[in-house]
């Protein structure tokens, strides 16, 4: 079992003929397949975690500066992906305001100085709220952003799986790749 697992995994171009590139083909696609699983991964934590932070905010009442809450009041003074997601410039803070943040034109954050660009987020007194014209963004979000470890795990099963047929397909690949190139020297 080990040998066929070092043969298909071992697939080099180079022994093709009319292919003969040093690369061993199957290793770079079990990394690319990898790197989907951790966009996965990640892609489905970043939307929860969106979904969270605008559900709570919308939950709370917080639909202006008057009205804005702190994430303890509202629940997640503790989830560091909030405070990660609200402290840099994504989709959520275009939807999520902070009270008192200076918002500027990319001609404007140029001109400012290193320490006014690094202006920390004090999390425990910073209060937020779902921006004006907002809203119904902040609902489709709340309603429409579900994550689940179930299909996560599910989705990257998955990509595991097609990533197995082509490794075990590549040398099929591989040949008809090389006789169609042996075909178009003639």
């Amino acid at each position: 079992m080990i040998e066929v697992l070092k043969r298909c995994f071992s697939v080099n171009l180079n022994e093709y003929e009319n292919i003969n590139i040093d690369l061993e083909i199957n290793k770079v696609v079990t990394l690319t397949f990898a790197v989907f699983g951790v966009l996965v991964v990640f892609l489905n934590l970043y939307r929860g975690n969106m979904r969270l932070v605008t559900s709570q905010l919308l939950r709370h009442g917080a639909k202006n500066e008057e009205t804005a809450k702190t994430l303890g009041e509202i629940g997640l003074g503790n989830l560091k992906m909030a405070r990660f997601l609200l402290a840099g410039d994504t989709l959520l803070t275009k939807i999520v305001g902070r009270v008192g943040e200076k918002r500027c034109t990319y001609e404007e954050y140029k001109k400012l100085s290193k320490e006014e660009r690094n202006d920390k987020i004090d999390f425990e007194s910073a209060k937020f709220y779902v921006r004006e014209g907002q809203t119904d963004r902040a609902k489709n979000i709340s309603e429409k952003y579900s994550s689940s470890v179930v299909r996560t795990v599910v989705t990257c099963v998955l990509i595991g799986i097609v990533c197995i047929c082509i490794i075990a397909c590549m040398p099929g690949i591989l040949n008809i790749i090389n006789n169609l190139l042996k075909t178009l020297k003639k």
